[in-house]
C-alpha cells in the first residue's frame, strides 16, 4: 500500500513536471484536459451548457478543441506574441481536409499548424 501510495505522488509531480514545461518556448502545447477550465472551450460554451451535455458530447467538445490539431514551435526572429493554449482552432476549420491533413506555418508568431484530416479524427467536429 506504502508503495502505491509513494508511485501516485510520483505521478502527480510528473504530471506537474509535464504541464508547467508544456508552456514553455520550444515544446507542444499543453491544454487543460479539463474543458470546464479550458479558455478557448469556455468562450464557444458557457458552464451550465457543458454541465448539461452528455458525457460523449464532452468527450468530443474537449477532443476538437485540444487534440484535433497539432502546433509545433518554429524558429523564427522578432515573433510575435502567441499564446499556444488560447489557440481556437474553430477558426481554422474551414481549412480541414477530408482525407489529407492541412499545414500551414506561421513565420511571424513561431509556431506550425497542422490540422488532423477529417478521416483521421476520432470525433466529428462539435459547434
Amino acid at each position: 500500500m506504502k508503495q502505491f501510495f509513494s508511485f501516485k505522488i510520483l505521478l502527480i509531480l510528473l504530471g506537474m513536471f509535464v504541464f508547467s514545461n508544456g508552456f514553455s518556448q520550444g515544446t507542444a502545447v499543453v491544454k487543460p484536459c479539463d474543458p470546464f477550465l479550458n479558455p478557448v472551450i469556455l468562450s464557444h460554451y458557457t458552464l451550465a451548457e457543458l454541465q448539461s451535455v452528455i458525457p460523449k458530447k464532452l468527450t468530443a467538445i474537449n477532443y476538437y478543441y485540444t487534440e484535433s490539431f497539432i502546433l509545433d514551435s518554429i524558429a523564427c526572429n522578432q515573433c510575435r506574441t502567441f499564446n499556444k493554449a488560447t489557440f481556437d482552432v474553430s477558426q481554422f476549420e474551414q481549412f480541414r481536409k477530408q482525407s489529407e491533413r492541412y499545414v500551414r506555418i506561421y513565420t511571424k508568431y513561431g509556431y506550425k499548424l497542422t490540422l488532423l484530416s477529417k478521416d483521421e479524427m476520432l470525433y466529428e467536429p462539435v459547434r
